[in-house]
């Protein structure tokens, strides 16, 4: 067989894959190539060899995007900066973890360009970019060298990345250039000292993400219209609960039938008047994570497809003051990861 020939069948082989994924997956039929896969294009033996190559190729190029929680995410957070030979752009309310520090001061040193941007609330030791207005700088991203993102629930600090629950996710600009370009557009407006308010309005889709911040886009009226559409399970992962909307919606969603669980950080939501979690308690599974650690997440997980994270917590502030992201990423495959993660820390949290 020569070189086209092998060619030719590989091409048609992943038509048909495709074709058959998406049938399966949506629910519908549409044709990526002319022949889908059967006896007549490609025998038995070399489909079993060459189907598992281009599953993996098909759900890399579909979901593209790395889940990591809690101590998980320090190591890759260290990996990135220390491969970073161009940039380091860096969001976070405070950024004191020492490893995190050092290794910045080090590649600022061997002549890489660091711009790191805090709240003036919070405290760094590296030269930044203070944001001075009421509402807060909560994002938590990373960006390397204009081609990797690291975005997720955690600042970069002790607490933050050593003992605190949190998710991240990593994003490769090959694989998601649309939502990679809209925290670098994020970025910008800090840099060019536009907050809150002030910023130019960013925002992001590509075929199973979608991305906002906060608060020039609402981040609960995208949340919302997933939950519109939930039929058997909800579960929320966070450290502040305040939002009267979104208990009610939960509340109507477990009137229908619907399992939802809420696990929520045990000090903040018992010390804080405002919670909302004794309005969430009948009917609806509450769990509270206890101290010494924090369950710092922002999370919320839909019909084992949905995966809703960012750093906005799920209050008003969030919402209509603070600078905040909210990534929606359509992806049974995180999801089954962060599902995994839930259930263990709901289980602990039972038990402690």
């Amino acid at each position: 067989m020569t070189q086209e020939d092998t060619c030719c069948i590989m091409v048609e082989v992943m038509c048909g894959v495709v074709a058959q994924l998406g049938a399966r997956y949506h629910g519908t039929v549409e044709v990526v190539g002319s022949n889908p896969i059967d006896s007549t294009i490609i025998g038995g033996s070399r489909l079993k060899f060459l189907l598992p190559l281009f599953l993996v190729v098909f759900f890399l190029r579909i979901y593209g995007i790395e889940i990591f929680f809690d101590e998980e995410i320090l190591p890759i957070t260290l990996n990135l900066i220390n491969s970073a030979r161009e940039s380091v752009k860096l969001v976070s309310f405070g950024v004191t973890h020492p490893d995190v520090v050092e290794a910045l001061k080090s590649l600022e040193a061997n002549g890489v360009k660091v711009t790191v941007v805090t709240d003036s609330e919070s405290y760094c030791p590296l030269t930044h970019i203070v944001d001075t207005l009421p509402g807060l700088v909560h994002e938590k991203f990373l960006i390397i060298d204009s081609k990797t993102v690291l975005a997720g629930t955690m600042n970069f600090t002790v607490s933050g990345l050593k003992s605190d629950q949190n998710v991240a996710v990593l994003i490769e600009k090959s694989e998601a250039p649309e939502i990679f370009e809209a925290f670098l557009r994020e970025f910008s407006n800090f840099q060019n000292g536009f907050f809150q308010n002030s910023k130019i309005p960013v925002k992001a889709e590509s075929e199973r993400v979608k991305l906002v911040f906060a608060p020039r886009y609402d981040p609960f009226q995208w949340i919302s219209r997933i939950l519109a559409n939930a039929r058997k399970e909800v579960l929320v992962a966070a450290y502040a609960f305040t939002d009267p909307q979104l208990t009610t919606v939960l509340k109507y969603l477990n009137s229908e039938g619907i399992d939802v669980k809420v696990l929520l950080d045990k000090r903040w939501n018992t010390e804080n008047s405002y919670s909302e979690h004794v309005f969430l308690e009948g009917g609806i599974e509450v769990s509270l994570f206890p101290s010494p650690s924090h369950m710092h997440a922002k999370l919320i997980l839909v019909d084992e497809r949905w995966l809703l994270m960012g750093s906005a917590n799920f209050t008003a502030s969030a919402r209509k003051k603070n600078d905040e992201f909210l990534m929606i990423i359509d992806s049974p495959e995180l999801v089954m990861k962060a599902r995994k993660w839930f259930f263990d820390l709901w289980k602990d949290a039972g038990s402690l």
